[in-house]
């Protein structure tokens, strides 16, 4: 009986958490020194359409979050895909 309301936990669980993610993400290094990166999230229903971000921010650091990953969920429920390139 602990078994079987193990497993349905863990199923519940599992569907809970697929069901709130809208994109899936994939970084890509490119450069050898690992400075550069393009980290991609590609929306459930594309529409054919992309932004491109490159996060601005000081001399002494990049925004990534705010001017970059926190609005990759906004454009993927729109369908457009996007990049946020860290390029510092």
């Amino acid at each position: 009986m602990k078994k079987i309301f193990l497993f349905s936990v863990l199923m519940l669980s599992a569907i809970a958490a697929s069901a709130q993610s809208t994109a899936r993400k994939f970084v890509l290094k490119n450069s050898a020194d690992g400075q550069s990166e393009l980290t991609c999230y590609l929306p459930q229903n594309p529409t054919g359409r992309a932004v491109v971000d490159c996060p601005g921010g000081g001399y002494a650091h990049l925004a990534m979050d705010h001017e970059g990953h926190q609005w990759a969920e906004y454009f993927n429920k729109q369908g457009i895909a996007f990049f946020v390139l860290k390029y510092r």
